[in-house]
């Protein structure tokens, strides 16, 4: 719908307090040059953990003009909670639930790493600057003789620039929005099943998951 010269579109959501200086730099002085080298024997990951509620997820839909919808819902004081690392280039997912997101599940996810890269002589791990990733017991273990996962941490609020985050917009809009679950059983059962078929979703992620970047305050979305 245009009118004297305007579109009708949604806006896009941006952390309030996030430094737009701060992120250029990192782009440019990080990430640009960490994802162009990035490949099997230089093995880059994005990091997050998401936190779905058990409730309703209402999303968009088609509704005749009059009518109302309704979707059912559920308290939403118990959620899943998934810790996960993205590859780049070829956007292969590690994940894992818990009943708590800790430095110790951290810990677990970046052994899942190595092993999966053995002749890497360093993992770079992209992640955000939570409380379990600046903890003593982590670092610790990122010190310790042997480890090769090499953290980059994100400048703060700069979810925008954490490709994750958008494999868990994709696990919404795919299996919770819109939908009502009789029990919590059967809400996490729609998640594993996500990740259990990811491969359906193939075409999806590499269309939503790219190395085009939101900048704050930009219109061209790939230059900040």
């Amino acid at each position: 719908m245009k009118r004297l010269g305007f579109v009708y579109k949604k806006p896009k959501g941006v952390p309030a307090k996030a430094d737009a200086e701060a992120q250029r730099r990192f782009f440019e002085e990080t990430l640009a040059p960490l994802l162009a080298k990035a490949g099997a024997e230089n093995p880059v990951y994005f990091t997050d953990a998401a936190h779905p509620a058990y409730t309703a997820h209402p999303g968009y839909g088609w509704i005749r003009k009059g009518t109302t919808r309704e979707l059912k819902s559920n308290h939403g004081r118990v959620r899943v909670n998934i810790n996960g690392a993205l590859s780049w280039p070829d956007r292969q997912v590690v994940h894992r639930t818990a009943e708590k997101i800790t430095s110790a599940m951290m810990i677990t996810l970046f052994e899942d790493l190595q092993v999966r890269h053995p002749t890497a002589s360093a993992i770079w791990v992209v992640l955000d600057n939570a409380r379990y990733n600046q903890s003593v017991a982590l670092r610790t273990w990122l010190a310790g003789k042997g480890c090769r996962i090499r953290p980059v941490y994100l400048p703060a609020y700069s979810s925008n620039l954490n490709l994750i985050e958008r494999l868990w917009r994709l696990l919404k809009d795919a299996v919770l929005r819109n939908e009502y679950f009789p029990t919590y059983a059967a809400f996490q059962a729609a998640i594993d099943g996500f990740f259990a078929h990811l491969d359906d979703y193939r075409a999806q992620i590499e269309s939503l998951i790219t190395d085009r970047f939101h900048f704050i305050g930009k219109q061209n979305p790939q230059a900040p």
